[in-house]
């Protein structure tokens, strides 16, 4: 049987996520689900995309609505209206201050896969004030380094597959797009 414990997410300047968020999960065994829940505009969507873009490196702007073209998020935009990954007040201070080392997100995921502890990193750096940039991203089992490319690719697919994301990452807010999944 395969188990999934997630125990950490840290989100770095993430969508709304200003700056280093811990978020701490149960460690109890018989308490392996969460829910969660909140006013509009706090972080629930950009909590739930951080998964998605952890394990499959990008994320989908969200519409609603069948036969809507898809179209990826962009990593860094000095405006909000084009929903970058990076907060946009982090990337724009760093750029203000001539501080493209301050110009990086990140997300984090510290979890247990089969009895074994992973820590998966994933996002990216500017390499200027035109927006040029380096991605990153790394799956580290527990007193191990990095894995090569294809055995990360290969591990992350069979923890969460890439057919099936949409019935582990529940978004109610498109309730109606999993009616047209079954």
């Amino acid at each position: 049987m395969t188990s999934f414990i997630l125990k950490t997410i840290h989100l770095n300047n993430w969508i709304s996520y200003y700056g280093e968020n811990r978020l701490d999960f149960s460690r109890d065994r018989g308490n392996n689900s969460f829910i969660l829940y909140g006013e509009d505009s706090r972080g629930k969507t950009a909590f739930f995309e951080s998964f998605h873009y952890a394990f499959f490196g990008k994320v989908i702007k969200r519409q609603k609505g069948l036969g809507k073209a898809s179209e990826m998020k962009p990593l860094f935009s000095k405006m909000k209206k084009d929903e970058p990954l990076m907060n946009v007040d982090a990337l724009n201070e760093a750029l203000a201050n001539n501080s493209v080392d301050n110009g990086k997100f990140s997300v984090r995921f510290e979890f247990i896969w089969n009895g074994t502890p992973y820590s998966l990193i994933r996002g990216a750096k500017i390499k200027g004030s035109n927006l040029r940039y380096e991605a990153f991203v790394d799956l580290i089992p527990d007193g191990g380094g990095s894995l090569k490319e294809r055995d990360r690719l290969e591990l992350l697919h069979k923890i969460i597959p890439h057919q099936l994301k949409d019935f582990f990452l529940v978004d109610g807010e498109y309730m109606e797009n999993y009616r047209d999944l079954i």
